[in-house]
């Protein structure tokens, strides 16, 4: 597993406006090129909190990541 690119792409989705908005609208693609297993990329592309964090993501950034989601499928932005 890639723990490393699992928080890269976390951290880039929560500091990065474009990149969340990719990760939103075309997440297959925000995470290619990216060493993932399947298992990394659903937790990512589904907003898994619980996850993430068995990944080793801190558990305040995966409610954070996840928290994104929520406010995408709310109709928020």
């Amino acid at each position: 597993m890639s723990r490393e690119a699992v928080g890269k792409i976390v951290s880039r989705a929560l500091q990065e406006e474009r990149f969340r908005a990719l990760i939103m609208d075309r997440p297959y693609d925000a995470v290619e090129g990216y060493d993932l297993e399947p298992e990394e990329q659903g937790a990512l592309i589904a907003g898994d909190e619980l996850g993430l964090t068995e990944m080793g993501v801190d558990p305040e950034t995966a409610q954070r990541y996840v928290g994104l989601f929520r406010i995408s499928r709310a109709g928020g932005g």
